[in-house]
């Protein structure tokens, strides 16, 4: 293997996918019909072959170059941008959005058409996120991002300062127009998710319960890595929503005093 892809950074790749999946290491074993004493030992010693990798890419429904290429670009870092780049982006929406759709895979011509924008306003657009060293721009009329996502902003940074409050309130709104208009089947089939709760429950399970809603949010955060990582896979939803909870009651807010 290439010294960008030695043996270690495929099995970690191929333990975080499985992790990502929610499979375990038995699992692996039926599926490759081995032991587990021995998928425990593929796992934690030695090399895996290219047939055993073929078996492992074939079973979480990739291909051989897909698992390769996963492991060569790692998917555990989330690419972060520079100082300069945020404040890019923070004054100007519609670069990231360009950017958005280009890390997603989007032709220009489709991006065109969802902003409503001109051949020559696009090419402008694209020769500024080029400038700031966040694509690449070909004369032949594409454009790639240099860097994969998922991307993490600064704490305070000035795409923080700029969304953040924007990007809850756009949310919180999405998400009550949404359920309202939703249909019974909508929510039973998990189309939407729309559930208000109340719970009593002592502080120590109160954190428990928030760790546990935090984790399953991770689980799923490291599942979007691999597909984002995965080139080709675009029919994957863009999937947004909001986590909060806190000890209160809401009904002195919402009954009469």
């Amino acid at each position: 293997m290439s010294k960008d892809l030695t043996s270690e950074r495929v099995k970690n790749a191929l333990k975080e996918i499985i992790r990502a999946k929610g499979f375990r290491y038995d699992d692996a074993a039926k599926a490759l019909k081995v032991s587990l004493p021995t998928m425990r030992r593929w796992m934690s010693k030695g090399d895996l072959t290219l047939s055993q990798l073929s078996e492992f890419a074939q079973w979480l429904d990739l291909d051989l170059f897909e698992l390769l290429d996963i492991a060569k670009r790692g998917t555990k870092k989330s690419a972060q941008f520079t100082d300069e780049q945020e404040k890019f982006f923070a004054g100007n929406p519609k670069a990231i959005i360009i950017f958005r759709m280009l890390a997603r895979g989007a032709s220009l011509d489709e991006i065109e058409k969802h902003l409503g924008l001109t051949s020559v306003q696009l090419q402008k657009q694209l020769l500024t996120l080029e400038k700031n060293d966040l694509i690449n721009f070909y004369r032949n009329k594409t454009a790639k991002v240099r860097t994969v996502g998922p991307y993490q902003w600064k704490k305070d940074g000035p795409l923080e300062k700029a969304y953040l409050q924007k990007i809850v309130k756009a949310t919180a709104d999405q998400v009550f127009q949404r359920a309202q208009q939703s249909t019974k089947d909508d929510l039973e089939t998990f189309e939407v998710l729309f559930r208000p709760f109340e719970l009593w429950l002592q502080p120590k399970m109160q954190r428990q319960f928030f760790k546990e809603l935090s984790e399953i949010v991770d689980k799923y955060h490291s599942v979007s890595k691999i597909e984002i990582a995965i080139d080709g896979r675009h029919e994957s939803r863009e999937v947004t929503g909001m986590l909060l909870g806190d000890a209160f009651s809401i009904w002195p807010k919402i009954l009469p005093q």
